[in-house]
């Protein structure tokens, strides 16, 4: 029952986290952006947005929202002059990602990371996804396997992480 508990409260959060949260960034520069007809709009997403991570579902469903709303907001602003772009990095070298204890396929540099956003932007591409040959690997898994099937596979052969928020919940329970 516990357990139980911890999930839903460790979904909602992440929810508020990662979808309320852009939410309460971007809603209230839109009116000022579409007033002077100019304004760039950056959603952080992620790659585990185009496929279903086992032990990762809220992640997933959080980021696939986040970008998902991105790619249909940058539609309606597109004739008001404000620019949406939506990122969605692999793993990147970072504190977050030091506390992984898992296979990190195609993790990279921070500055190498930065480099592919900015360069993105800069050409206002609409969905800047990287690296492109886990975001074409994964992709392709997620939707030529049968779901079952993919799981069970994904589980075995790729150390997928558990909820973030519930490994940490764990940890400094029991730090205390």
């Amino acid at each position: 029952m516990k357990l139980e508990r911890d999930i839903v409260g460790a979904t909602r959060a992440l929810f508020a986290t990662n979808v309320d949260g852009v939410f309460n960034t971007i809603l209230p520069l839109i009116p000022a952006m579409k007033e002077r007809k100019s304004g760039r709009i950056v959603i952080m997403s992620s790659l585990a947005s185009t496929g279903a991570l086992p032990g990762s579902a809220a992640y997933c469903a959080t980021k696939a929202a986040v970008r998902t709303y991105g790619e249909a907001l940058r539609g309606l602003l597109y004739r008001d002059g404000v620019r949406v772009n939506v990122v969605c990095p692999g793993y990147i070298e970072s504190d977050m990602t030091k506390a992984n204890h898992f296979h990190m396929p195609g993790i990279m540099s921070m500055k190498t990371a930065m480099s592919i956003m900015t360069a993105g932007i800069a050409r206002d591409v609409p969905v800047i996804i990287f690296p492109t040959w886990l975001a074409t690997v994964f992709g392709a898994f997620a939707r030529v396997f049968p779901a079952d099937l993919a799981h069970k596979l994904m589980r075995r052969r790729v150390g997928v992480p558990a909820c973030f928020y519930l490994r940490a919940r764990k940890e400094s329970s029991k730090k205390k």
